[in-house]
């Protein structure tokens, strides 16, 4: 590839599936993307998901539509626009998944009559608000901080959705410490939420 192509031509490479011209976009934008979304994750986030697979994923999405002709881009600053505005959906995507995870893990502390009626269903069925995003960060941020490493990560993969046996199985431990845990959880958790 020529230093000499010009922007549209390096696109229309990308469109192509020329691997060469896709590197050449991916070396130009990496480190100001992970940047981006390392500073959109929370903290209590990041500890489970890195900014590096985020902006994978980005690139991943960027390339897959590129290939269909689904962008109109005239010059780098327009892709760099676009490409951010990919990070920070991607980043708000998995602080939203992993709110609704926590509404989940939350489930069985709730009053069994309000689980029946679906109260909980009409929560998660709806957008969280940056501030209540933002207090959803802060509370996984407070639940997690005075864990141990292996602790942690029980409850980050309770909140992904792996069973207790899977998590027991990944983290070579017994089911019943992963029930510990996570029965420790709720009572920290209800702790905070009292507090």
């Amino acid at each position: 590839m020529s230093v000499l192509d010009s922007f549209p031509q390096l696109l229309a490479r990308v469109r192509e599936g020329d691997d060469e011209a896709a590197a050449v976009i991916f070396q130009r934008f990496v480190d100001q993307l992970v940047a981006k979304a390392h500073n959109h994750l929370s903290p209590a986030i990041r500890r489970g998901t890195d900014a590096e697979d985020v902006v994978q994923s980005v690139f991943r999405t960027f390339f897959r539509r590129a290939r269909v002709g689904e962008f109109r881009l005239d010059h780098w600053g327009s892709l760099w626009g676009l490409l951010t505005r990919i990070t920070v959906l991607k980043c708000a995507r998995v602080s939203r998944d992993e709110s609704r995870a926590l509404e989940l893990f939350l489930a069985p502390a709730t009053n069994a009559s309000a689980t029946a009626t679906g109260s909980i269903w009409q929560a998660l069925a709806r957008e969280p608000s940056p501030e209540e995003a933002a207090a959803l960060n802060d509370t996984i941020a407070a639940l997690l901080e005075p864990l141990r490493e292996s602790h942690r990560e029980i409850v980050r993969r309770t909140l992904r959705g792996y069973t207790q046996e899977e998590i027991a199985a990944h983290l070579d431990c017994s089911e019943r410490s992963v029930r510990r845990v996570i029965a420790q959880a709720h009572f920290d958790l209800e702790k905070l939420d009292s507090a």
